[in-house]
């Protein structure tokens, strides 16, 4: 078993190192970004992984998962883990950037769940908890009202 502690300090990425990153969060290559390559085999989004890193980091990671999530046309539940842990992270008031970066989560969520099918509960629930997420705590109410 692998200490929380040790990852922390000895595997996690530089943060300009977004191929990396993908690899420590997925287990795949970035290079090779598939729908069919999204793997659950990458890192957990461990508590002592978020609380080493600083705001921008984490507001770096966030915006590398939304890039990620932009270029497939799938969403994971190992994804949905990611995007949760970091968006717990995020301070409020937003800087605009990462306004920017939420609203772009809320809208991929969207054209996401456009695409599911109804039966598949349990990826339309996860996409339209991002989606109320970014409206209600993130306060961007106007698109609550389009999406």
């Amino acid at each position: 078993m692998i200490d929380s502690d040790s990852v922390t300090s000895h595997f996690q990425p530089l943060i300009e190192c977004e191929d990396r990153w993908y690899t420590f969060c997925f287990g795949g290559n970035l290079e090779t970004i598939d729908s069919e390559l999204v793997s659950d085999e990458g890192m957990m989004p461990l508590v002592s992984i978020l609380l080493s890193m600083s705001q921008v980091a984490i507001l770096q990671l966030l915006d590398y998962h939304v890039d990620w999530l932009e270029q497939k046309s799938t969403f994971t539940y190992h994804q949905g883990r990611w995007l949760y842990a970091l968006l717990t992270c995020v301070e409020l008031p937003l800087i605009p950037e990462t306004c920017s970066t939420v609203r772009t989560l809320a809208r991929e969520c969207s054209r996401i769940r456009a695409t599911l099918d109804p039966a598949d509960e349990n990826t339309l629930d996860q996409l339209n908890f991002f989606i109320c997420l970014v409206t209600k705590y993130f306060r961007q109410y106007d698109l609550g009202e389009v999406l």
